[in-house]
C-alpha cells in the first residue's frame, strides 16, 4: 500500500463504484506493468473482502512427506459421473485389450447411470513406506466452501484409521489424525479422500496433471520461463467410479501424459 486518494474519480473505473476514493498500490511485478509499477484500487473493490490466510510450520516439522504432486500447476477435475471424462475413457477403451475394454465399459456405465450426482467425489493415493514410520497427518485442497471430507488411511489394503470433518473456506489443508497409523518399511499405504458438498453444487479434486509454463520476468531462468513438468506412473493415484476404485492413470494420464490427486501424507520416523 502506497498511499489513497479520498477523491479518486470513480469514472476511472472501467466497472464504475458508488463513489470516488481508491488506494494507491505498488505491485510485485515490476515498472513494466500498470502505471510505473502503480496502480489504483476502488475503496469498494469486492475483491478486497476476500483473503488468504497461511499457517505454516518449520521447515522438518514432519519427518516424512509422502506426495506425488510438486509442481506448481493446479487444475482440478470434478466428479465423473458429469461426463467430462468420458471421452478419455472411450479413447482408452480403444486403445487397450479386450479384458481391458470390458473393464472400461463397465466403469462408463456406471458413471453413466449416477451421471447426475455431481456432488460427491472420492479419490486415494497409494504410497510404499520409506522406513518404520507412523503417519500422523494427512493434507488435500478443496475448491468448495462448505464441503465435507472424509480421511481414510489403509495399510496392505486394511483400513486402519478415518477422520471426518466440515470445512467452511476452500483451501490447502493439513488435517491431523486421532490416532497415528503404523508403517513398516515396505509397507503399502493408501490416504483416500472423499469430499461431499451441497447436492446443487459440483465438487473438485486437485489434481498434478500437465506441464505448465510461466512467464518470469523479474526471474533470470533458461528462456525466461519456469517450466513445471508433472510425471505420474500407473498405481499412484486412484478415483472411485462409485464401486471401485480405478487406476487414474488409465483414466487419464495415458490421453493426457500426467495425473496425480493432490493428497499427501505426513510421518515421524520411529
Amino acid at each position: 500500500l502506497a498511499g489513497w486518494d479520498d477523491n479518486y474519480p470513480k469514472e476511472n473505473f472501467k466497472t464504475q463504484p458508488g463513489n470516488d476514493g481508491a488506494w494507491l498500490i505498488k505491485n510485485s511485478w515490476g515498472t513494466e506493468y500498470f502505471d510505473e509499477g502503480y496502480l489504483w484500487i476502488s475503496y469498494e473493490e469486492p475483491s478486497l473482502e476476500s483473503f488468504i490466510f497461511y499457517d505454516v510450520v518449520p521447515a522438518g516439522w514432519y519427518d516424512s512427506c509422502y506426495q506425488y504432486d510438486g509442481t506448481a500447476s493446479f487444475f482440478g477435475v470434478d466428479a465423473p459421473e458429469t461426463g467430462s471424462r468420458t471421452a478419455v475413457l472411450t479413447t482408452y477403451a480403444l486403445n487397450t485389450d479386450a479384458t481391458g475394454k470390458e473393464h472400461l465399459r463397465e466403469v462408463l456405465q456406471r458413471l453413466d447411470e449416477s451421471r447426475e450426482n455431481t456432488s460427491v467425489v472420492e479419490a486415494k493415493n497409494v504410497f510404499t513406506a520409506a522406513g518404520d514410520e507412523d503417519i500422523t497427518h494427512a493434507s488435500f485442497v478443496t475448491f468448495n466452501s462448505n464441503t465435507e471430507y472424509r480421511i481414510t488411511v489403509s495399510v496392505n489394503n486394511h483400513a486402519a484409521e478415518t477422520l471426518t470433518g466440515y470445512l467452511r473456506h476452500p483451501g490447502y489443508y493439513t488435517a491431523e489424525l486421532p490416532k497415528s497409523v503404523r508403517v513398516e518399511t515396505g509397507d503399502n499405504f493408501a490416504v483416500s479422500l472423499r469430499l461431499s458438498v451441497n447436492p446443487a453444487d459440483t465438487v473438485n479434486l486437485a489434481t498434478d496433471d500437465q506441464t505448465l509454463q510461466m512467464p518470469a520476468d523479474a526471474i533470470t531462468v533458461v528462456d525466461e520461463t519456469i517450466v513445471c513438468s508433472a510425471v505420474s506412473e500407473r498405481r499412484q493415484s486412484w478415483f472411485f467410479d462409485g464401486t471401485e476404485f480405478v487406476d487414474a492413470y488409465s483414466l487419464y494420464a495415458e490421453n493426457t501424459g500426467s495425473m496425480n490427486f493432490r493428497i499427501k501424507a505426513f510421518g515421524e520416523v520411529r
